[in-house]
C-alpha cells in the first residue's frame, strides 16, 4: 500500500474563530483511503511528543497505523493549549478534549472529513485518556463528530472519574506491573462501565508498547532524587499483542 510519507502539519497554536494555524497537528493516510473513512486521533502522553526524550515513538504509530489503512491524526495537545489565545481552562480532559474539538473542525474545513456525518477513532497514551474520558463521559457541546471507539493505553485517571456510559466502545490496554497507573484503579474506574474491554499483560511496565525505551527503568516521578519512584519499560511482547488488538478493534468500529 502506498501512504503519504510526507506530514501535514496543523498548529493549534493560536487558534482563533477564523480558524487554526497550522504547525500542532499532524497527519497521515493512505493514498485509498475512502474520503469519508473515520479519521484516527492520537493523543499521546503528559510529556506530550517526548517519550523520555525520545520524539520518535508516536511519529512511529502514526506510520504503523496509515500502513495499517487508517487516516490519522496526532495531536501534539500539550504545545497547543499553551499558545492558544482561545484556548478554555479546566482539568487536563477539558484541554484535550477542545483541541480534538478543534482538530476535526480543521480536517473538515480542508474538506479531508465530510462535514456531515462525520466519524473519528481515538487512541491515547497515559494522560491522553483524560481527554477520552471527557468526550466519552461528558460529551462536549456541538462536538463536531461521532466517536465510533476509544482504545486506551496505561490511561490516567487524575480526577478519579467512575466511567458510567457506554455508547462508546472502550478498550484498555495497561501492563500489570504498571505503577503509575495501576491496574487496581482502572478495574474500580470501569466497574460500572458497559460495552469496555481491559486486557492486562503480564510483567508488562507503563509505556511498554514504547520501543525506544529500555526494559526496564526506575525514575523518580517528580524530582531527581526524590520519590515516589515509577518504572517504565518496553516489552515487546506485550507491545506486539497489544498492538494487533488495536488494530483489530480500530477496524471493527471503523463504521465501514
Amino acid at each position: 500500500m502506498r501512504v503519504i510519507l510526507a506530514l501535514s502539519l496543523l498548529l493549534l497554536v493560536g487558534c482563533s474563530a477564523s480558524g487554526p494555524v497550522t504547525d500542532h497537528y499532524y497527519v497521515q493516510s493512505p493514498l485509498d483511503a475512502e474520503p469519508d473513512s473515520p479519521w484516527v486521533i492520537l493523543l499521546p502522553g503528559g510529556d506530550g511528543l517526548n517519550v523520555m526524550g525520545d520524539r520518535t515513538v508516536y511519529f512511529e504509530a502514526v506510520d504503523e497505523l496509515a500502513r495499517a489503512g487508517h487516516r490519522v491524526c496526532l495531536i501534539d495537545y500539550r504545545a497547543a493549549h499553551a499558545a492558544a489565545e482561545d484556548a478554555p481552562g479546566g482539568d487536563a480532559g477539558r484541554r484535550i478534549a477542545w483541541a480534538v474539538d478543534d482538530a476535526v473542525r480543521w480536517l473538515q474545513d480542508t474538506g479531508q472529513q465530510p462535514p456531515d456525518g462525520a466519524a473519528i477513532l481515538l487512541v491515547s497514551w497515559s494522560l491522553g485518556a483524560e481527554g477520552v474520558w471527557q468526550l466519552t463521559e461528558e460529551p462536549v457541546e456541538d462536538f463536531p463528530a461521532q466517536i465510533n471507539g476509544a482504545a486506551v493505553y496505561y490511561p490516567a485517571n487524575i480526577e478519579q472519574r467512575t466511567l458510567a456510559r457506554g455508547e462508546v466502545p472502550l478498550l484498555i490496554q495497561t501492563g500489570a506491573a504498571d505503577n503509575l497507573t495501576p491496574v487496581t484503579g482502572i478495574r474500580e474506574m470501569i466497574a460500572d462501565r458497559p460495552n469496555t474491554t481491559l486486557l492486562v499483560y503480564d510483567d508488562a511496565y507503563h509505556g511498554f508498547d514504547a520501543s525506544r525505551l529500555p526494559e526496564k527503568m526506575t525514575v523518580p516521578l517528580f524530582r531527581p532524587g526524590v520519590g515516589p519512584f515509577v518504572t517504565f519499560g518496553y516489552q515487546p511482547r506485550a507491545a506486539k499483542q497489544s498492538h494487533r488488538q488495536l488494530l483489530l478493534f480500530l477496524d471493527e468500529h471503523d463504521g465501514e
